[in-house]
């Protein structure tokens, strides 16, 4: 019997342990469901228990727990073809409510893809195709991706950046996807590049590489929870998965070379907007920093060999010349050297294996 209430203990400590891991993804504090069929609703519960849902049937209720409540998401159905009063009141509430989130569920059979496009240029977030039954996953996905946008807003008008155009198409989807590591695939798809276009794209337009920036992404968003007192660094990286909390002071100290508490004493958003804009060109990332740009793409140097711009020394660190890489000049001299005095563009041998490398 001790074993078995043992074993029991143990399974229900377990479920718990999932359920705090699961909630620490960013999710909406509620969501209201507005005009969803009872069945519809209450499948709707079922999938995304993690997170309250609040139906209401009229658009006066619908307002009231909107405009009452602070990260809350609206769910609501695409209409079908003869539902015009109800597509109509839909259309209202978008119109009235802009910034709130909207995920709207298209029920197969039921839902008229004519209403769905007029939901989407009206401003609809996330469509989530379902049958009789709601696609849990889709649906916590949807609502995750929803907080997160909201999240990333927060932390940018937090930030109040004054950043090029160009540069805002990198920063936002870093920006969006901060809350968990990004790797370099993950942020090309939602710039909708390719990885090595989006390489050159960084390149043409002055900015350190798409590693560089990410990391000024992620540490933004660690300074944004870092800012609250209540959360202390080992809180901040479980909440964006940093491997522990030194790994998030390494990564505080890489960029701004200085501790997660002096950052905080400092006023956290303030210092690393502070440094954020001229960390993300390419001028602002020499020195240590252009090394830290390029032994962080080292995995990815195979995908975009012979760049014209960027070198890495792949040399001891002892042997390596101070300031970091080596100037394309005395590289061309000495592949000339080596070559018989030909500076053709051969890459060196021997004991010099520098090359260049994207």
């Amino acid at each position: 019997m001790a074993a078995r209430a043992r074993v029991a203990v143990a399974g229900t400590m377990a479920g718990t342990a999932g359920s705090v891991l699961r909630l620490r993804t960013p999710l909406p504090a509620g969501v209201v469901a507005f005009a969803l069929p009872v069945t519809l609703l209450r499948e709707v519960q079922i999938a995304v228990h993690h997170v309250p849902v609040s139906g209401a049937e009229s658009v006066r209720d619908c307002e009231q727990l909107l405009a009452r409540t602070m990260g809350q998401c609206l769910l609501v159905r695409v209409p079908a073809p003869e539902e015009e009063v109800v597509g109509g009141r839909l259309l209202d509430l978008r119109r009235r409510f802009p910034r709130i989130a909207c995920v709207a569920l298209f029920v197969d059979g039921v839902s008229d893809s004519r209403w769905a496009l007029r939901l989407g240029r009206a401003g609809v977030t996330e469509l989530v195709p379902c049958t009789h039954l709601v696609p849990s996953v889709g649906l916590m996905n949807s609502l995750i991706r929803c907080e997160t946008d909201s999240l990333a807003v927060r932390v940018w008008r937090s930030a109040a950046l004054q950043v090029d155009d160009a540069l805002l198409a990198v920063v936002k989807p870093a920006l969006r996807l901060a809350h968990s590591p990004i790797s370099l695939l993950r942020l090309a798809g939602a710039t909708q590049m390719h990885e090595r276009t989006l390489r050159k794209y960084c390149d043409q337009h002055g900015f350190a590489s798409p590693q560089w920036i990410i990391g000024w992404a992620r540490l933004l968003t660690a300074a944004y929870y870092l800012d609250e007192p209540g959360r202390t660094v080992q809180d901040v990286a479980e909440l964006l998965a940093f491997p522990s909390a030194a790994s998030l002071a390494n990564h505080v100290r890489r960029y701004t070379k200085t501790t997660p508490s002096a950052l905080r004493a400092a006023g956290a958003v303030r210092t690393v907007a502070s440094l954020m804009s001229a960390g993300m060109t390419r001028s602002g990332t020499m020195g240590d920093a252009s090394n830290n740009v390029s032994r962080t793409a080292l995995p990815d140097r195979k995908l975009n060999r012979g760049h014209p711009s960027i070198e890495c020394d792949h040399r001891p660190r002892e042997h390596r010349p101070m300031g970091g890489g080596v100037p394309s000049a005395a590289l061309a001299r000495r592949v000339g050297r080596e070559n018989g005095g030909s500076s053709g563009g051969a890459m060196p041998t021997g004991t010099d294996r520098t090359r260049r490398w994207d």
